[in-house]
């Protein structure tokens, strides 16, 4: 009995783990409007969830003087890699683009 009940505590552990993992991002780039930069902008960092689980919003924060941002999203990691986003050109289109002018 002891074995059984050690063996599904065991089980429990790494499904929770397996399941529960904690989703990090980072992300850094520069926003330009027609060649300028774009400075005081808001940029929001959101995790991609499938399914029936909706997206969650991991960072948010503004561009400074230059345009450059710099966003880490998490809950108890930090991310190991940060996503250079390069140059953003915001006078352009491009697709699947939203905006959202409510911060």
């Amino acid at each position: 009995m002891i074995k059984l009940c050690f063996l599904l505590l065991a089980l429990a552990s790494v499904a929770t783990g397996l399941i529960g993992r904690t989703q990090s991002s980072g992300v850094r780039g520069v926003l330009v409007c027609d060649g300028k930069p774009a400075a005081g902008v808001t940029v929001k960092l959101w995790d991609d969830d499938r399914g029936i689980d909706s997206d969650d919003l991991l960072a948010a924060g503004k561009t400074n003087s230059m345009g450059q941002f710099e966003l880490q999203g998490h809950t108890d990691e930090a991310p190991k890699k940060i996503y250079d986003a390069g140059t953003i050109q915001l006078a352009g289109i491009y697709p699947k683009e939203s905006r959202d002018c409510l911060h």
